[in-house]
């Protein structure tokens, strides 16, 4: 446990401790898969136990017990946490945040990455950066493009003949002065590629940009039925052409924050008042 905490400096001893000691019991029973906490753990009055950093510690713990089952051995910690850790995490060499992944039809992983566009064959990790800005998203594209967008910017990737990827910023075509914002989604409908931000929305068709500005924040889009939806502070909205128009009933509705198909209705997930129904006539 010394050794996992050196690598691992976020571990409560005491609470890794509680927990082993109550699997005490069934350490050479435990499966594989069997990740989940005991109930009675859970329970315990020890203010640690419920911290989303000590359930990630806990399942660390889980780890060590199966290494142990499994090797009929003495444990080497610290290999545990090279194998476990540096494996998944320090050899793909980027940001610790990952907000959009998808795999692609060849069976690679693309993901939108802090520090840009993280691919992974099943072997190995690289890393393509857009001009050093923080991505946020990305989407793959029926053209076989992978598109992207951050903080500032957007574009996308198209593979070299090298077998690397180059990227081409679409963002730069905007007129100066043009606040793109932070994309947080890609969309497709068709041949259209939407970039929202948070107080605007992108489309590239045909080669061409074009540009939608919203005079309040977005908060989440998604393309349901066919109809392009946004969620924002008045409620829900749906495209009608260049502008949005609000979705009778949900402006009651408060911040929206995603929106979801739901048997041939949509599902409105808010921050503060719970979960919605919109079957195209009433929000309920």
């Amino acid at each position: 446990l010394k050794e996992l905490r050196k690598i691992y400096p976020f571990i409560e001893y005491k609470v890794v401790l509680a927990y082993l000691t109550k699997r005490k019991s069934d350490y050479y029973t435990v499966e594989p898969a069997d990740t989940l906490f005991p109930d009675e753990l859970l329970k315990t009055p020890l203010k640690f136990a419920v911290s989303k950093r000590n359930e990630i510690m806990l399942k660390l713990a889980d780890t060590v017990v199966m290494y142990a089952c499994t090797a009929g051995s003495t444990l080497n910690l610290k290999a545990l946490a090279e194998d476990r850790g540096k494996r998944v995490i320090n050899l793909y060499k980027a940001g610790n945040q990952n907000w959009m992944l998808q795999q692609h039809d060849n069976g690679w992983m693309y993901v939108a990455n802090s520090n840009g566009l993280l691919e992974f064959d099943g072997a190995s990790w690289n890393l393509y950066p857009i001009r050093n800005a923080k991505a946020r998203a990305m989407r793959i594209g029926n053209d076989g493009r992978i598109y992207i967008g951050g903080i500032g910017r957007f574009g996308y990737f198209t593979p070299n003949r090298l077998g690397g990827l180059d990227y081409t910023c679409l963002s730069d075509n905007l007129p100066p002065n043009s606040i793109v914002g932070v994309i947080w989604n890609i969309l497709q409908d068709k041949e259209r590629i939407y970039f929202q931000s948070d107080r605007s929305l992108f489309y590239w068709e045909n080669n061409k940009l074009e540009y939608l500005e919203y005079p309040g924040e977005i908060y989440t889009s998604a393309i349901l039925y066919n109809k392009f939806y946004i969620g924002a502070a008045e409620g829900v909205l749906v495209m009608d052409g260049k502008k949005f128009s609000l979705v009778p009933g949900s402006e009651m509705l408060g911040r929206v924050s995603g929106l979801l198909p739901y048997s041939g209705k949509i599902l409105i997930a808010t921050r503060y008042n719970g979960l919605f129904i919109y079957d195209g006539e009433t929000v309920q």
